[in-house]
């Protein structure tokens, strides 16, 4: 059975290889909300282009992604109102909504899921609506206390 690290680096690899096949075929410049190091390795992995673009794409990560609102840097918000937007991630960063609830930072926004056009998740391409779902269908964080 593969190590947490083993699974987080295949699930990047996964969702960066599939950025990369789905962002070629598309033929857009790219533009990206900065901060996320699943976008870097997109963009280092992209090849030169064979031809002049035919459009822009935005390109994002995520902090955190909830049932209907992902986190991230600002700026991601302008980026997916401007461009159709792409969002990357992996699975570890998808939380059920009581965790999303407390996530947040100076220097970060919430965006809502439907102002982008799709999530790559583990190298699968989904609908927002569907990246919410499955964050919606995780089960909710509970505190135990001794007594």
């Amino acid at each position: 059975m593969p190590s947490l690290r083993q699974r987080l680096d295949l699930d990047a690899d996964r969702s960066v290889t599939t950025a990369v096949r789905l962002l070629t075929a598309r033929g857009c410049a790219v533009r990206t909300a900065p901060g996320s190091s699943l976008v870097g390795a997109i963009l280092a992995a992209l090849p030169p282009p064979s031809g002049p673009p035919t459009g822009v794409v935005g390109l994002a990560g995520a902090d955190g992604l909830g049932s209907a609102e992902l986190l991230n840097i600002t700026g991601t918000r302008d980026l997916a109102a401007a461009v159709p937007t792409i969002v990357v991630a992996t699975s570890a960063k998808v939380v059920p909504d009581e965790a999303f609830e407390r996530l947040g930072a100076p220097g970060f926004e919430r965006v809502p899921l439907e102002l982008f056009e799709s999530v790559v998740l583990d190298g699968e391409v989904l609908t927002p609506a569907e990246a919410g779902r499955r964050a919606a269908s995780l089960l909710p964080v509970t505190s135990r206390h001794s007594g």
